[in-house]
């Protein structure tokens, strides 16, 4: 285990290197001018494009807050150029005193637009139209090469003729970016933007694995949410991927910024549930509720990607407290949890803003990492206690059986067979019966692990009818409120009741023992009563005899260890209609 969480390691710190090398690359990409203050006007006159035209009566704007419009509109913008020699800022092999380099413009918008520099059309973006019907809808992001003629140095003239009938309402910023750049160095960025899709086809296969498991082991929650988690971070991939390496026509943006809104949504959920489910955290019902409310508040954000950092705010935060408080309970694989928490939390700290775009993945998949080694350490424990629950229950079962066909019962069995046969044969007859009855339902729920409630009762009621013979009185087991397609371990009430009539005395003609089940969404619960002995020889001084001790209550406390691992409790104690043994399961995880 040691040498595998070593090996991943490695991986994901020369994944995370890598990344900061690309990240690294885009920041070495070499801006000449952005446009950051424009002027707009709505309407439609080709002599906008000259550059000696007087725009000073247009409205002014900052492309942080465009125009709320749809329409066909002018933006014009006043760009400097300085030397067209690199700038002493990039690496020596580049920075060659007197080198040309190539210019190139690139736009990002909601639109169709027709750009022109110095009042020389120098590239389309789809096709402008007067309607949503005439437009053609342009690239979310293009790079238009400058014509080395245009590109001197000094101040010259951006017009841009755009439409964007096709722009959702509800997306009020939609001119992303004017900027010149170098054109090679800016086309040479796109292979640096695609190291995260190395991270996709692990996400698919842990996905596969992790369905085939939950699907094939005991359908285990965890299992489950792991595959859902895998997934979710894929489709989130994909999507923040597509668009640099991809492109798409600018109606296709608000579909792409709902699937990555959601895609966080649901991943900033799923993560804590996922944590709250491995490490059982007790207040699950408080966690999900406030996680809801954060979740419901982040999607009401300004903006898209301030809606996205509010959600992963919301589930590493809540994911965080999960992991911390399993560390404090040392519960098994609690720590590489948290680190990779930790790990993610401390990215969007620290990064912010560029947290989506460069620094999540690799954050995510060490998170990811820990989480496998951190449930395969919990898996490995789960699985020791449920293989020693099974030797256990095992080893009872044959001291159960053993007990129950015990030689000195056997003989006070056959004993009063003989005195049955002599003085009433008939009840002799209805004895046997009862005994073979009893043995044969025995006989056949020895092997099983699980068997209905209904079969249950009928094995508790068999032995209250044999005890009923051999000692001369009426044994009744009443029952309230019980589900008899439920299933449970076998021979958990018959040991409770054989409990009763073995170890405690009675003179009153009739026993009655009861069985009442309380159930909600949160547990089931079964109340066992055993009436008042009236006397009781070599017990404790309350009358009883002592609950948790003997080869009976171990045997239950190893069946229901067997069937709900680490989801029952089991307490007996005196109570004003007697002693009262109760059991509580809880819902599988």
């Amino acid at each position: 285990m040691l040498r595998l969480l070593y090996r991943y390691a490695r991986v994901c710190l020369l994944l995370v290197g890598v990344g900061g090398l690309a990240g690294e690359v885009a920041a070495q990409t070499w801006t000449a001018s952005r446009v950051e203050q424009a002027r707009y006007q709505v309407g439609d006159d080709p002599r906008w494009a000259s550059p000696v035209w007087v725009d000073t009566t247009w409205s002014s704007f900052w492309l942080s807050a465009p125009p709320d419009t749809q329409a066909v509109f002018w933006v014009r913008a006043q760009v400097h150029l300085g030397e067209v020699t690199a700038p002493p800022t990039q690496p020596p092999a580049i920075d060659v005193p007197g080198a040309v380099r190539t210019y190139g413009l690139f736009v990002a918008a909601l639109a169709a637009s027709e750009l022109y520099w110095d009042g020389v059309l120098i590239g389309t973006r789809g096709q402008v139209g007067s309607s949503a019907a005439d437009e053609q809808p342009g690239p979310i992001g293009d790079l238009v090469r400058l014509p080395d003629s245009l590109a001197t140095a000094g101040v010259h003239t951006l017009a841009l003729r755009l439409s964007n009938f096709h722009r959702p309402p509800s997306i009020n910023y939609y001119i992303y970016g004017l900027s010149v750049v170098d054109y090679e160095a800016w086309s040479a960025e796109t292979p640096s933007l695609m190291w995260p899709l190395f991270f996709l086809g692990g996400f698919v296969l842990i996905a596969v694995y992790y369905a085939t498991l939950f699907v094939l082991d005991r359908r285990r929650t965890p299992y489950l949410f792991i595959s859902l988690l895998c997934v979710t971070v894929s489709v989130l991939l994909l999507a923040e991927r597509w668009r640099p390496l991809f492109g798409y026509t600018y109606e296709w943006h608000l579909p792409r910024l709902l699937v990555i809104t959601g895609a966080t949504c649901l991943l900033s959920a799923l993560l804590p549930t996922l944590f709250a489910l491995q490490f059982r955290f007790p207040w699950r019902r408080t966690a999900a509720a406030l996680l809801g409310l954060g979740l419901l508040a982040s999607l009401f954000m300004k903006s898209y990607d301030q809606k996205s950092e509010a959600l992963f705010w919301c589930g590493l935060v809540a994911s965080f407290i999960i992991t911390s408080w399993a560390v404090y309970r040392r519960q098994e694989g609690s720590v590489l949890a948290w680190v990779g928490t930790a790990v993610c939390l401390g990215a969007l700290l620290v990064f912010d803003w560029s947290f989506m775009d460069r620094y999540f993945f690799p954050a995510f998949a060490v998170l990811v990492g820990c989480l496998l080694i951190s449930l395969g350490l919990h898996t490995r424990a789960w699985q020791r206690q449920h293989e020693a629950a099974l030797l256990t229950a095992a080893r009872l079962e044959i001291e159960l059986l053993r007990k129950q066909l015990q030689p000195h019962f056997l003989l006070n069995t056959l004993t009063s067979v003989i005195e049955w046969m002599e003085a009433h044969p008939q009840t002799a007859v209805r004895f046997i019966e009862a005994l073979a009855d009893e043995l044969r339902m025995l006989a056949a729920i020895s092997s099983k692990t699980m068997i209905p409630m209904a079969e249950e009762l009928a094995l508790s009621r068999a032995h209250l009818r044999v005890m009923g013979y051999r000692k001369d009185q009426t044994y009744t087991l009443a029952t309230k409120g019980i589900e008899e397609t439920a299933l449970v371990p076998p021979a958990l009430i018959h040991t409770l009741v054989e409990n009763g009539v073995t170890h405690n005395r009675y003179y009153s003609p009739t026993v009655r023992f009861t069985l009442v089940e309380e159930r909600d969404e949160q547990l089931r619960r079964y109340r066992f009563t055993t009436p008042p002995p009236s006397e009781s020889a070599g017990l404790q001084g309350d009358g009883y005899a002592r609950a948790g001790a003997g080869t009976g209550l171990r045997y239950v406390q190893a069946r229901l260890e067997e069937s709900f691992t680490g989801r029952w409790t089991l307490r007996s104690e005196p109570v004003s209609g007697g002693w009262q043994t109760v059991i509580e399961i809880r819902p599988a995880p």
